[in-house]
C-alpha cells in the first residue's frame, strides 16, 4: 500500500495490505484470519507500539471483502488491547500492547487452541484418532533438531 493523500501526514503504514493473506476456503471465518495475522504481527514483535496499521477501508478496497468483516476483525483486537483508533488519524498498534504479556499468553493459548481443534478435525478425517494424533505430534517434538 502505497501513501495517500488521506494517510494523516507522518503516519506511515508500516503494514502493507498484501501482507494479508486470507483463505476464503480454510473454514475459519476472514475477520478471525484478519485477527490472528494482526494479532501475530503484533505479538511476534513485526508490530510495535505505535505502528499504524491498513484502515478499514484499505483492506476492504483491496482484498474485496465486507467493511463489516474487517470493522468486526479491528474491534476485537481493540477490545483485546492491542490496537487503538485514534480518531481522525487511523488504528495504530496500542501503545501498551508490548507491555502486556498475559494478554500475549492468553491470546497465544486461543491460537493453539483453534490449532488443535483444526488438527483433532483433520485428524478425524482421515480416520486417525485425536489419540493417535496426539501421540505422533510428542513423537516429533521429541526428534533431534525440534528443541524449540
Amino acid at each position: 500500500m502505497t501513501v495517500t493523500p488521506t494517510e494523516p501526514k507522518g503516519y506511515i503504514c508500516v503494514m502493507n495490505v498484501s501482507e494479508f493473506t486470507l483463505n476464503f476456503s480454510s473454514g475459519v471465518p476472514i475477520y478471525r484470519q484478519i485477527v490472528q495475522l494482526i494479532s501475530g504481527k503484533i505479538l511476534s514483535g513485526a508490530l510495535a507500539p505505535g505502528d499504524r496499521i491498513p484502515s478499514i477501508r484499505d483492506v476492504t478496497a483491496e482484498l474485496n471483502v465486507n467493511p463489516n468483516t474487517v470493522a468486526k476483525a479491528y474491534r476485537e483486537l481493540e477490545l483485546g488491547g492491542l490496537i487503538e483508533t485514534r480518531r481522525g488519524m487511523g488504528c495504530f498498534v496500542a501503545e501498551t500492547a508490548g507491555a502486556k504479556p498475559r494478554l500475549a499468553r492468553t491470546e497465544k493459548r486461543r491460537r493453539l487452541d483453534e490449532l488443535y481443534a483444526a488438527l483433532v478435525t483433520s485428524a478425524g478425517m482421515m480416520g486417525i484418532s485425536e489419540r493417535e494424533a496426539v501421540a505422533y505430534l510428542a513423537a516429533k517434538a521429541a526428534e533431534p533438531g525440534n528443541e524449540n
